[in-house]
């Protein structure tokens, strides 16, 4: 699948890549599932422990002012997927907690919404 193809390419965990067959009693409803405030140090993970059916579309506010990157646990600003203030994608993932951000600029938003 082209989006497991690319996400490698940023330093995604492809084991955490999927989507689960059965719903689980822990999936999160589609719903907000965090607003995360992006470290500018070590990344940290966009969420903890929700599970989401489909993904997750993660969305950096319009408010912000500099690029945030998202990937695996080792993600930084050189290898991560880069997204531009305003700017969305959706991600295949099983775990929110797979997904990591970093940003160089303090005071960056990250909004997320399991599928």
């Amino acid at each position: 699948m082209v989006m497991k193809r690319a996400l490698a390419e940023y330093a995604v965990d492809e084991s955490a890549v999927g989507v689960p067959t059965e719903p689980q009693a822990s999936t999160t409803a589609l719903g907000l599932v965090a607003e995360k405030s992006v470290p500018t140090g070590a990344a940290e993970p966009l969420g903890a422990g929700q599970v989401a059916r489909r993904g997750v579309l993660v969305k950096a506010p319009s408010t912000n002012s500099a690029t945030v990157y998202l990937g695996g646990s080792g993600v930084t600003m050189a290898n991560g997927y880069p997204l531009d203030p305003g700017e969305a994608v959706a991600l295949e993932v099983a775990d929110v907690a797979a997904v990591y951000c970093v940003a160089a600029s303090a005071g960056q938003k990250l909004r997320a919404l399991a599928l």
